[in-house]
Parts: C-alpha cells; structure tokens; sequence
C-alpha cells in the first residue's frame, strides 16, 4: 500500500475531510489535497494525536517517513 493511500484510508477512518478539518481547524479542501497528495508534513503530528484521541491506529512510518 502506497503513502498516499495509506494517508487516505487514514482521513477516512478519522471521519473525511469534513471532520478532520473541522478537528484541525482546517478547510475541507486542503484536507481533501492531503487524500490526493498525502499529508503534509507539517501536520503528521497533529493527525496522528487527533487519531489517538479516536482511538485509530496511524501506520508504523508515519512520523519517520520523508516529508511529503
């Protein structure tokens, strides 16, 4: 499974674009981009804390993979 699918499936356990950017304080719309062209560095660590407060388990690499 690539990065960016992986990146996907995690916006989508989260609840969507909708939910997650409403969570970060985001627009649907750039995290709608995050699906399509995985997310941003800059904020890994807070989806990744968002996903722990949700229960939802993020992949091993996410934090330690290259930035996007």
């Amino acid at each position: 499974m690539s990065a960016l699918q992986t990146d996907a499936d995690l916006i989508q356990k989260l609840g969507g674009c909708a939910s997650v950017g409403r969570d970060l304080n985001r627009t649907t719309k750039s995290v709608y981009h995050w699906t399509t062209r995985g997310i941003s560095w800059p904020w890994r660590a807070r989806v990744a804390a968002l996903a722990e407060s949700r229960g939802v388990t993020v992949p091993g690499d996410f934090l330690t993979r290259g930035s996007e």
